[in-house]
């Protein structure tokens, strides 16, 4: 029995396609959710398009500074590092998922400051920032 990595159920080992690069020999997801994707256009995208879509979505500036350029897509709960090796995949997953309310389009600037902060630690941080700035 093997767990599909797609639907979660367990199956047959039979049940999935054979992969050589594989510890198990057998692909992380099982034939039926291999040819539902395969049968999606989802898998047809890639990186730029997929970044429109999102920014299509979510909007095409940044939401702390207004900045229109260099543009990223952010996570707003700060756990963004789990996805960062696999950014095109992650892409797929925002818009399989229907755009969930946890993502956010930043500016490279402001994603790079915030960092692996949430959005509401983040505010308070930028609020303390233009404090001390206008107390100089």
């Amino acid at each position: 029995m093997k767990t599909c990595t797609r639907c979660g159920n367990p199956k047959n080992i039979k049940d999935f396609h054979r992969d050589r690069t594989t510890r198990d020999g057998r692909s992380a997801a099982c034939k039926l959710c291999r040819n539902i994707y395969n049968q999606s256009d989802t898998h047809k995208m890639y990186g730029p398009r997929l970044r429109d879509i999102i920014f299509d979505h979510y909007g095409r500036e940044c939401i702390y500074c207004g900045a229109t350029d260099n543009l990223q897509c952010d996570h707003v709960n700060g756990d963004g590092k789990q996805h960062k090796r696999n950014k095109p995949k992650w892409h797929r997953e925002i818009i399989a998922a229907g755009f969930p309310a946890d993502c956010q389009v930043l500016c490279k600037q402001c994603n790079t400051a915030k960092q692996d902060m949430t959005d509401q630690q983040f505010r308070q941080w930028i609020a303390r920032l233009h404090h001390r700035l206008n107390s100089l």
